[in-house]
């Protein structure tokens, strides 16, 4: 039985730059399991954030594919990958902040749109109702 949360199965993925072809990601073969710590190391340009945004589907790959919980990415679309989205957490290397909004701001406007609000406020429970509490004594923009 096949335990992977995530996996890839001959994945390969190009991009164009200035009119000729670039390979990002060749023939990747990759399964991580559940509970598995994993980090990705490489040089600037090798590939690794081509790889995140793969599991997010922010990109498809050109050729093989990738399941998460054995379910194929490029078969979901509509409600099925919001739902699959929401339970990815990325944060990418230009965070991308909302710099005239607060901390606090920044966490709670895509929790509010996402509909994930639980524990964003005092009592509520949840790691950011700390962040709440701390926000009101000192507002601190990013």
């Amino acid at each position: 039985m096949n335990n992977a949360m995530i996996e890839f199965r001959h994945v390969s993925k190009s991009f164009s730059r200035k009119g000729h072809p670039v390979l990002a990601l060749q023939d990747i073969n990759l399964s991580i399991e559940r509970g598995d710590i994993f980090g990705i190391i490489g040089y600037s340009g090798a590939g690794k954030s081509t790889l995140l945004r793969l599991i997010n589907r922010l990109e498809t790959p050109g050729e093989g594919e990738v399941l998460l919980n054995g379910e194929p990415l490029q078969d979901c679309s509509g409600q099925r990958l919001q739902a699959i989205k929401k339970d990815i957490g990325m944060i990418f290397q230009n965070f991308n902040l909302l710099n005239s909004k607060t901390v606090f701001h920044n966490i709670a406007i895509p929790a509010y749109f996402t509909g994930a609000r639980q524990g964003l406020y005092p009592g509520a429970g949840g790691g950011t109702a700390g962040v709440r509490r701390s926000e009101r004594q000192n507002p601190q923009l990013p």
